[in-house]
């Protein structure tokens, strides 16, 4: 009997740990079968990308880094694949703004946006654009009409020796503001104080009978405001970046001169890039900038000019500009002179002022 009933509570027992092993799985622990073996992974961590720096001339909160040079940089980047990173700074953050060309060519900064009049007489034949032409219409691709001057003549390149020059635009001709009295006509100009530099701009400006006054760029709108100048006279993008629009009444649309600026790299520098990512820059220089900077500042334009819906913009008669225009062979001889003082034949003056006219007479008229 008692044989008996030790094999009944072992048997209980028995079914009590079995039962137990179903219900807490967690207290049994399962043998694991070995892993198979495999080779050994070795993590490679992703390349850093290129770095390259690049200065323009403008802070990097104006309008035409805005519309045109950050969405530039961020396509360049884009086709790029994340192999690129652009290091964009505005004006003095990396060289000097006078030192810009120097400091592009010894490789201080890798990419630059150069200002011809601010290079001391190295680039002159660039500044044939600050030549009057009343005939040019607002709006026009004038980026292509710098571009096509550089490519056609061979010239232009002296003084941008051992850089690779990306592409080359323009923010378009310059247009007089005002708030005190409105610009209407050829004879409104007597006696007009407007902000000016650079002696060529100012022949244009005195044969209308305007006072040229020379201020430094951030005197402009305060010498605006304050009655030492009467009249601003910038490309709209610019002229709205200057503040100059806040209390502006009337713009007058008789275009000036305008600048021209190139864009360049240092050549080692770019020779050394990845194949493929001097694709992606050349893919996005030339032609493709040209096209992409003109639409930027026409689209800039239109969004400044709803943001400023009372400001009146006029146009002169037909008149009017062929009186300017009886003017411009005396500004155009004036710039001819003063480039040949600088050690360019006649030749070489006349053939780029002959070739830029072809090309504005082409596309902007």
């Amino acid at each position: 009997m008692k044989k008996k009933r030790l094999v009944l509570v072992g048997g209980m027992c028995l079914a009590l740990i079995i039962i137990a092993s179903f219900l807490m799985p967690g207290c049994s622990k399962p043998v694991t079968a070995p892993a198979p073996a495999t080779a050994t992974a070795t993590a490679t961590a992703p390349a850093k990308p290129i770095e390259l720096s690049f200065q323009v001339m403008w802070p990097k909160t104006m309008a035409t880094c805005k519309y045109a040079y950050l969405p530039w940089v961020a396509e360049l980047e884009k086709r790029a694949n994340g192999k690129l990173k652009i290091n964009f700074q505005g004006t003095n953050a990396l060289v000097p703004y006078p030192e810009t060309l120097d400091g592009v060519r010894s490789g201080i900064v890798d990419i630059c946006e150069i200002d011809p009049p601010g290079m001391t007489g190295r680039l002159s034949l660039w500044e044939v654009s600050t030549i009057t032409n009343p005939y040019r219409k607002e709006g026009a691709p004038y980026s292509r009409v710098s571009w096509e001057l550089y490519k056609n003549v061979p010239e232009m390149s002296k003084g941008l020796e051992g850089l690779k020059v990306l592409f080359s635009w323009t923010v378009g001709p310059v247009y007089d503001c005002t708030y005190r009295k409105a610009i209407r006509s050829f004879d409104d100009y007597k006696g007009v104080k407007v902000w000016s530099i650079g002696a060529v701009s100012g022949y244009a400006r005195e044969a209308v009978g305007m006072v040229p006054v020379g201020l430094e760029v951030p005197e402009v709108f305060t010498g605006y405001e304050k009655g030492v100048i009467d009249a601003v006279g910038m490309a709209h993008l610019l002229a709205y970046d200057n503040g100059a629009w806040k209390i502006t009444k009337y713009i007058t649309v008789q275009p000036w001169g305008m600048g021209n600026w190139p864009v360049v790299m240092n050549l080692n520098k770019y020779n050394s890039l990845p194949a493929d990512v001097k694709k992606a820059l050349d893919e996005v220089s030339g032609e493709y900038a040209v096209n992409f900077f003109d639409k930027a500042f026409n689209d800039g334009v239109a969004g400044i000019k709803k943001e400023y819906p009372n400001i009146e913009f006029i146009y002169l008669s037909q008149a009017d500009k062929d009186k300017i225009a009886g003017l411009n062979k005396g500004q155009a001889d004036a710039w001819k002179k003063v480039v040949m003082s600088q050690g360019y034949s006649k030749d070489t003056v006349d053939r780029v002022y002959d070739e830029f006219s072809k090309l504005e007479a082409k596309y902007c008229q």
